[in-house]
């Protein structure tokens, strides 16, 4: 899990581990060209692959951008890294 302390993905580099879940790990990270301090979540291979958890994670993703709340962090974007 911590292997991908370090690593870039796209405009973020993760600098350390949250948590892990039933669906993968959420790392903090930065965003290199804002110097923000991010959230990623990145989803298990095996759960990448099936299209229901992968439906289930955009809709995930869609409604926690509709929500404000001081304890719930905001969501930029999301998709698929290569």
């Amino acid at each position: 899990m911590t292997k991908r302390i370090g690593e870039q993905f796209g405009k973020y580099r993760i600098t350390g581990l949250l948590g892990v879940g039933g669906m993968g790990e959420v790392y903090e990270a930065e965003h290199l060209k804002l110097a923000r301090r991010v959230a990623i979540k990145v989803v298990r291979p095996e759960h990448a692959r099936d299209p229901a958890l992968e439906a289930r994670f955009v809709n995930e993703a869609r409604a926690l951008a509709r929500v404000r709340h001081p304890s719930i962090v905001l969501i930029f974007e999301f998709g698929v890294l290569p």
